[in-house]
């Protein structure tokens, strides 16, 4: 990857799925608890962007644990639905990408994995700025996520 947050903290990882985290000095242990099934879209690398009611100054690593409360099928088949609309939208202006691949499985009470965070922004300021999509919001702040790690990807333990 290309280190924005971590300085140059990852490499590619030689199983296909995401980067490998070799560097762990920028790691101060901050965990966010999310439910399913946006905890794991998180750490798949679908869900780009985390909308809270509150800011942070914090950059770098930060690990997504889930919570215990289990996903109901249609919350699922429905965040599926809405990542598949933005990447339909996504391939209308870009052009062609990739399916998505989503879990199998959205485990509960559990640590999935970690991200970067590379940005805080007031939740406005995302939406006036998403086009056809782009993730967005209505919470007041999104932190803006990058370099994946977790399930299928090399994990720093």
């Amino acid at each position: 990857g290309d280190g924005a947050a971590g300085g140059g903290n990852s490499t590619a990882s030689s199983s296909g799925f995401g980067e490998y985290v070799s560097d762990h000095r920028d790691d101060r242990g901050m965990c966010l608890s999310m439910h399913q099934p946006w905890a794991s879209l998180v750490v798949f690398g679908i869900k780009k962007v985390e909308g809270r009611n509150w800011p942070t100054s914090h950059r770098g690593r930060l690990w997504i644990a889930s919570t215990k409360r289990p996903p109901l099928e249609s919350e699922v088949a429905a965040v599926e639905e809405q990542y598949d609309t933005l990447r339909f939208f996504r391939c209308q202006t870009l052009g062609d990408e990739p399916a998505l691949k989503f879990p199998d499985l959205y485990p509960t009470s559990a640590l999935l994995g970690c991200v970067d965070v590379v940005d805080c922004v007031p939740g406005q300021v995302l939406r006036d700025r998403a086009g056809p999509g782009e993730e967005a919001t209505d919470c007041e702040y999104d932190f803006v996520l990058e370099n994946v790690s977790g399930p299928g990807r090399d994990l720093p333990w």
